[in-house]
């Protein structure tokens, strides 16, 4: 693990679009709620708005590009170790 004891995590995901389709590739764009606490004291919260691009690759699509956009414009948790 990346952390000892490791945090306990909860991703919220709402409002998903699909933006653009490009032929095998589709743009979509997110808003998510990432919880996260540690210890007994520390949480985090971070919130914003994520664009994917998508290509389809069998059955199913892999991520190709990805931006995330938080909300908040200063990052006050101790470290970051959550992949949005």
């Amino acid at each position: 693990w990346s952390e000892d004891p490791p945090s306990r995590t909860r991703h919220f995901v709402s409002n998903v679009r699909i933006i653009d389709v490009d032929g095998d590739k589709i743009a979509v764009e997110l808003a998510f709620h990432i919880y996260r606490s540690r210890l007994n004291s520390k949480i985090d919260n971070w919130i914003g708005k994520r664009q994917d691009r998508l290509r389809r690759a069998g059955t199913g699509f892999q991520i190709c590009q990805r931006h995330i956009f938080l909300d908040q414009t200063v990052i006050r948790s101790t470290n970051l170790s959550n992949l949005f």
